[in-house]
């Protein structure tokens, strides 16, 4: 009983992680393994002639290639292979039709039928212990030769065209599983997973026969005969069930229940000889067809869904690269009649990017990169099929051996096609560039007064520029950059310098997603708003500074000179210092900058006024000055180096009720240290006791300097000291 309620309680639980994606995929993966593993050992466990053999001029076969260390090494490449016999075994003659690569092509059942028994026969024969085969050797008599097959194909002998029809089937077994995996509960999934099924089994089924020297067992022939035709019907019928349930559902199931019974039906009549391979190919085209009027209806019907137009943009390129070209190249010719221009295994390549086209879109990863993504898919493919034209041509038309041909093919890619594929990338992805109307609209934005303006400007803007349906402000909002999200249904724009951040949903009116072009775009113009919300705010700034700068002008040298001229009684001298005046509040208004203020002419003129100023309040002066005479300074800290001994002795004038001053100016090599004491009674409070002392420390911190101040019942003594490379600033 413990043991059953045990079981009970840990089926729910393997049955969830049996739906996992991890268990899912793992699953699709042994499969694909197993399948590959069978495919191999059926292709090797048969007997081996080490001979290639190919169509000639006729109904003649030739060898192609010998492999010189197998059974028919004695054979010259290019020898007629005329018939195989052997002890109480009838000859049998040669025929093209004998080594075809896809026998289910022939058209009636009787040729069908034909092949089956020389088959047979051809086995029978090899299977012996020694059998003979007639050849004519190139220019030579024919003659017949005796032969010894060894019981396995060695897997070298593999030819390169197997591996391709196992990697590409590989590939697309294992596309699907990644997409059910992650997909598991979507039919769309379901049939595409079965679509890559239908594709495993018939690239491997075809792989083992198509691939044979010459002859395959009957029987075996037979059951991959049935699993190639069973697998085809199915990759056909499960591709036009995507079609009519993804990514809009057009028909209901019993609809879709139909068509796999008619499909199914027609399985069984061509199981039964009761349909010729044609009608077969015929029946598989026209369920191909199909998926015209489905995509054609699923465009209709995603109209005015974004997403679900990416998806079916996806999904028809897909359609269109791979399988019409297909149709066009392999199955259409078998309609006609007409032999197989390209190799079968050539032209499945074009599976992959049909496979990468229809995983993307139901998987819905990154739909929004369709343009780009779509380009890739079409230059790599038209890159594939040129390399593979190239080298069919050099092959079978100029005849050149494959080795060379492969890299003549590779060279002429490499210096035609690539360079035109990168040109034609740079003209159809060209980086988004700001446009002048565009920089005069952000600029515009910018220099708006009130925040909400600014707010309310860029929202317009960034709607003009992408047309979105919908547009939200997000406040509070922390977008750490400019992204896509919701599979390019919204744009996010972060927010830049106290401008609100933004979304902005469904680009164009709802017709498209927002993509890389979109992104590039939002990305410089929000580059640019924001390095011209910074330069505005420079700009304000340095108006700020500049107001500061005047008003601390305005107090320190003219309150100064108009202290002093109130005290000046002598008219003439009280128009010179108020000339003076004026031309110190031009100075401050323009802040000139000059070629450079001689120190010791600007110190002495500094001495003289200070005295005037000082004489009358009954101020003695005691003047130091130990500086260079070929020292000069440029307008700026010659400005504040005046400025700080005219609001210094201000202070003493207004504050200190001294009797003495003493002012010193000593320059070393790097400083020029300049103090200014008194003996009166000290400035109480200082530090909220107006402009002056705070002025004085930021002149002198302006300019990279120190300032110290000291105060005492004997005076107060203010120390500044200015770094000597004011020349330079």
């Amino acid at each position: 009983m413990a043991a059953t309620e045990q079981s009970e309680h840990h089926l729910p639980t393997m049955l969830a992680y049996v739906r996992t994606p991890f268990f899912t995929f793992a699953a699709v993966v042994a499969f694909t393994m197993m399948c590959i593993a069978a495919t191999l050992f059926a292709t090797l466990n048969t007997p081996w002639l080490g001979i290639q053999l190919a169509s000639g001029t006729g109904n003649a076969v030739i060898a192609k290639s010998v492999a010189t260390y197998g059974p028919f090494r004695e054979v010259e490449a290019g020898s007629k292979i005329i018939s195989l016999g052997a002890k109480n075994l009838p000859e049998q003659r040669i025929t093209p039709k004998d080594i075809l690569e896809e026998p289910d092509t022939l058209p009636t059942f009787e040729q069908w039928q034909a092949f089956k028994r020389n088959q047979a026969a051809f086995v029978a024969i090899i299977k012996q212990e020694t059998f003979f085969a007639t050849i004519a050797p190139p220019d030579a008599e024919v003659k017949r030769l005796t032969i010894s097959a060894t019981d396995q194909r060695p897997i070298s002998d593999l030819p390169i065209e197997f591996w391709i029809q196992v990697l590409i089937a590989t590939f697309g077994s294992l596309l699907g599983g990644w997409v059910l995996a992650f997909r598991l509960s979507e039919n769309s999934a379901h049939f595409f997973a079965v679509c890559c099924l239908g594709f495993l089994g018939s690239i491997l089924s075809s792989a083992i026969y198509g691939n044979r020297e010459l002859a395959i067992d009957v029987g075996l022939y037979d059951y991959l005969s049935k699993v190639n035709s069973a697998s085809t019907l199915l990759f056909a019928v499960a591709f036009a069930s995507l079609l009519a349930v993804y990514p809009k559902k057009l028909a209901n199931n019993f609809m879709i229940a139909s068509v796999w019974g008619a499909t199914l039906v027609v399985w069984l009549a061509y199981q039964l000889n009761m349909v010729p391979s044609p009608l077969l190919y015929g029946y598989l085209a026209l369920l191909y067809a199909t998926s015209v009027p489905l995509l054609v209806g699923q465009a209709i019907k995603a109209r005015k869904d974004p997403i679900a137009r990416m998806i079916l943009y996806w999904i028809a390129f897909s359609f269109f690269l791979g399988i019409v070209f297909y149709i066009l190249v392999s199955v259409l010719p078998i309609i006609l009649g007409e032999d197989v221009l390209i190799p079968y295994a050539y032209t499945l390549l074009v599976f992959v990017p049909v496979f990468l086209g229809l995983a993307v879109g139901i998987g819905r990863y990154r739909l929004f990169n369709i343009d780009v993504w779509a380009f890739r898919l079409l230059s790599y493919f038209v890159g594939v099929l040129a390399l593979l034209l190239v080298d069919i041509f050099l092959l079978y038309i100029l005849s050149i051996d494959r080795l060379p041909a492969f890299g003549i093919a590779l060279l002429l890619i490499g210096l035609l096609y690539l360079p035109l594929r990168n040109w034609l990338s740079g003209v159809l992805f060209k980086r988004h560039s700001i446009s002048q109307l565009e920089f005069r609209q952000i600029i515009d934005v910018a220099n708006m007064r009130s925040q909400a303006e600014q707010n309310d400007a860029w929202r317009k803007l960034m709607e003009q520029q992408f047309q979105p349906l919908e547009t939200s402000t997000q406040e509070a909002a922390e977008y750490a950059k400019i992204e896509i999200v919701d599979n390019g249904l919204a744009l996010r724009i972060p927010a830049i310098e106290g401008l609100d951040a933004l979304e902005l949903r469904f680009a164009n009116l709802g017709k498209s997603l927002f993509g890389p072009r979109q992104l590039n775009q939002a990305g410089d113009m929000v580059a640019l708003m924001k390095n011209a919300l910074q330069s505005q705010q420079a700009f304000a700034q340095g108006v700020r500074e500049e107001r500061t700068r005047i008003a601390q002008d305005l107090h320190d040298n003219i309150g100064a000179q108009l202290l002093r001229t109130l005290h000046i009684a002598n008219p003439g001298r009280k128009d010179e210092l108020i000339a003076d005046t004026i031309t110190d509040l031009k100075d401050i208004v323009l802040n000139a900058q000059g070629d450079g203020i001689n120190l010791s002419q600007m110190w002495a003129q500094l001495r003289f006024e200070s005295a005037e100023r000082l004489e009358d309040q009954n101020i003695s002066l005691h003047w130091r000055a130990d500086i260079d005479d070929d020292t000069y300074l440029n307008a700026k800290p010659a400005h504040n180096l005046r400025s700080i001994l005219r609001e210094a002795l201000s202070n003493v004038i207004r504050h200190s009720k001294a009797k003495n001053v003493d002012v010193s100016l000593v320059q070393t090599k790097y400083k020029l240290n300049l103090t200014v004491a008194d003996n009166g009674v000290g400035i109480a409070d200082f530090e909220s006791g107006g402009h002056g002392i705070a002025n004085i420390k930021l002149r002198a911190e302006q300019l990279g300097g120190m300032f110290a101040f000291a105060e005492s019942t004997v005076g107060t003594t203010i120390e500044v000291s200015l770094p000597l490379n004011l020349e330079s600033e």
